[in-house]
């Protein structure tokens, strides 16, 4: 059984809570979970260990990850729940303490594997939203919740949206570590998603009432727009 290591150097700030998995179209027998945390902001932060197992507190495995937010464990065996804890170690090999441990059952899945959803300390689950943590610093962040409830309520709800967040979702933590490491590029991926942001958050805490006022304002405003272009440029 892996004890608990004493007098943690790296605390940080975890979301790996896995709870529900995504099966893709079945190409071969592997089972797997996709793990995925928040990013540590310790500038000597050296990388991840997974440590799992079959049961509570008896991580009979443990995997050096290296410095990623993103992981696919793989070869583990079908209908048997996985209990799941992160550290974190420093450039001196310096090791945290166990994150708070989480549990998930894998799926057999395709050569891409089953993205697990993150839980939020409420208990609300969503995917991870990487690029917008980069930018804004904080998984819980209220532009960041926007955009994780817009994904949540609207594009879940169909198979394009799903398969846009699993795309999302394989590219974004390579692209979210780079922005985090470039101040000026921070500024600029806020500056071009606020305009996703505001229309999130209109989207999500409107009402239809106001859903149906808005797109009649829309649409009476580009009629509008189009009736003068007409009057005024006959030669469009």
């Amino acid at each position: 059984m892996a004890k608990r290591r004493k007098n943690p150097l790296l605390p940080f700030l975890l979301t790996l809570i896995p709870m529900q998995c995504i099966l893709l179209p079945v190409y071969s027998l592997a089972s797997y979970l996709t793990l995925a945390w928040d990013l540590n902001t310790e500038p000597d932060l050296a990388g991840y260990r997974v440590y799992y197992g079959k049961s509570s507190g008896n991580y009979h495995q443990n995997i050096d990850v290296g410095n990623v937010v993103l992981y696919h464990l793989s070869d583990l065996d079908p209908d048997t729940r996985y209990y799941v804890a992160l550290t974190a170690y420093d450039t001196s090999n310096n090791e945290s303490d166990f994150s708070e441990e989480v549990s998930a059952l894998p799926v057999i899945a395709s050569s891409n594997p089953p993205i697990v959803e993150i839980g939020s300390e409420d208990g609300y689950t969503e995917w991870g939203c990487f690029i917008a943590t980069a930018a804004y610093g904080s998984l819980w962040e209220p532009r960041v919740r926007a955009l994780r409830d817009f994904r949540q309520h609207y594009l879940t709800k169909s198979q394009v949206g799903k398969s846009l967040i699993r795309d999302y979702y394989q590219c974004s933590p390579f692209i979210a570590q780079h922005i985090k490491a470039n101040p000026p590029l921070k500024a600029a991926v806020r500056m071009s998603l606020t305009p996703l942001v505001l229309l999130s958050q209109f989207l999500v805490r409107s009402t239809l009432t106001d859903k149906i006022v808005y797109l009649l304002f829309v649409l009476c405003y580009s009629l509008c727009i189009f009736s003068w272009l007409l009057k005024n440029h006959p030669d469009i």
